[in-house]
This record gives structure tokens, sequence and C-alpha cells, in this order.
């Protein structure tokens, strides 16, 4: 299936008869507070599995939504779950995949919820260059600098402010591509440490 950029795959609550494998392109995973504010709480790239709650009859915990153009596959939740009797090392797989999420998970915590708001977008920078795989080493996307502050839990102005000074720093130097930068990583490790 093919999702445009920001098209929903699935809300919060929702219980769809399967779950996703991405093919191409990168989802977010995004949570809604009680007040309203949304925070994103997981990025999903290539190769990644999502919705994995539904083998286990869960409704979808958060909402799913296409950061920019993809593809993925759609696989029967039912199928899934006879994997655990029929081939079962398909389905340790799968367990390796949640296992995976929930170390993700940790470095979410730790790297973006603690520090200076600098110190956690340099990390979220790095963990953008290692997650996008259609990029040299030193190259990023940057996501909206709305997204970048549902992540890190700031407003899009302050990440804003602080990917301007990286920009005069020569921390980040624009490519022709739309949104594509080449980084410093020397500079940007620093910034992280801080």
């Amino acid at each position: 299936m093919r999702y445009e950029a920001k098209q929903v795959i699935y809300h919060a609550g929702a219980e769809p008869d399967c779950v996703y494998c991405l093919k191409r392109g990168l989802v977010k995973l995004v949570s809604y507070l009680p007040n309203g504010q949304s925070r994103i709480v997981r990025l999903h790239n290539a190769g990644a599995w999502f919705g994995l709650g539904r083998v286990l009859d869960e409704p979808c915990e958060h909402t799913a939504v296409a950061v920019e153009d993809i593809e993925l596959y759609r696989i029967e939740a039912t199928r899934l779950k006879r994997l655990r009797d029929e081939l079962p090392e398909v389905y340790c797989l799968l367990m390796e995949c949640w296992y995976d999420y929930l170390r993700r998970a940790d470095k979410w915590i730790a790297e973006f919820s603690t520090g200076s708001l600098k110190s956690r977008l340099a990390r979220l920078l790095n963990f953008l260059g290692e997650i996008e795989m259609e990029l040299d080493s030193d190259q990023i996307k940057l996501l909206t600098c709305e997204e970048m502050a549902e992540i890190l839990g700031t407003t899009p102005e302050s990440v804003s402010r602080l990917l301007a000074e990286m920009k005069r720093q020569q921390v980040l130097k624009p490519l022709a591509d739309d949104n594509r930068y080449r980084c410093d990583m020397e500079q940007l490790e620093t910034l992280a440490e801080d």
C-alpha cells in the first residue's frame, strides 16, 4: 500500500485486522496527551514492523502517520498469530522486533527527554542520520520544526532558533535537495554531549 505524507495509517484506539511492515519511507507514532498536545513517541524507518499489538488483540496505542510518501505491507494479524505454532522461527523474529522497539523506547526517553534542548536536538539529528538509509552517513533529512518539537517536548520556535544557530555555525550545511543537510558529525557529537 502507498500513503502520502501526513496521511494517517491508523488512529489510536483503532483495531485493524492487520499489522504493518514499512517498505519505504518514515512513519511517526503520535500520542495525544489529555490537554490535547501531541508528542511523537517513535519513528519507524524501512524494514520496521508496527501495530504489533494487534497480534495480541490489543487496540492501537498510538496514531500512525506517514512523515513522507511511504510504501508498506499489511499483514493479517491472524496469519501472524498462526506463526507462533506453525513457524516459530519467524515468530521469534517478531519478538526480536518488539525487543528492539523496547530498546528504542528506552533510548527515546533517555536521549530526547534529558539534558539541554541543544543537546537533545543534536541527539535527535544524530538519530535521524542513523535511520535514514538512503543518504550518506554525514547527511540527514530534517523533520519539520513542529515534528521535532513534538519529539523533544518543546516549541517549534525553540527548535527553529537552534537549527538556525547550527546552520550559522556550519554544523548543518544545506544541500540542493529538499530539507537535506550535510552534518559536521564531530561538532554534532560535541553538542550532543553537553
